[in-house]
């Protein structure tokens, strides 16, 4: 799971619903078809101050089909970029 914050990542702006400014990624750590080599994702905009309840430690997860589609606890340092046309 990914959590990314509107007042973190400011460029997610235009895209939140009326009020909300968190984006939650979720993904499945099994292969589903069609893609059958990618964990299936799911995205859900909230407002912050909706959570009340905040884990200290994310769950486990029961089972898992790939050790790799599992994430690890990291900080995300975003930063504006601009990109060009290509020169050709």
């Amino acid at each position: 799971m990914a959590q990314l914050y509107v007042r973190d990542v400011p460029s997610l702006r235009p895209h939140a619903r009326a009020g909300a400014d968190l984006l939650q990624v979720l993904w499945c750590p099994f292969d589903h078809p069609p893609e059958s080599i990618m964990p299936q994702t799911a995205l859900f905009w909230r407002s912050a101050a909706s959570v009340t309840e905040v884990l200290t430690t994310p769950p486990e997860t029961a089972v898992v089909e790939w050790e790799e589609y599992v994430p690890e606890p990291c900080l995300l340092s975003p930063e504006q970029v601009t990109e060009y046309p290509d020169s050709m």
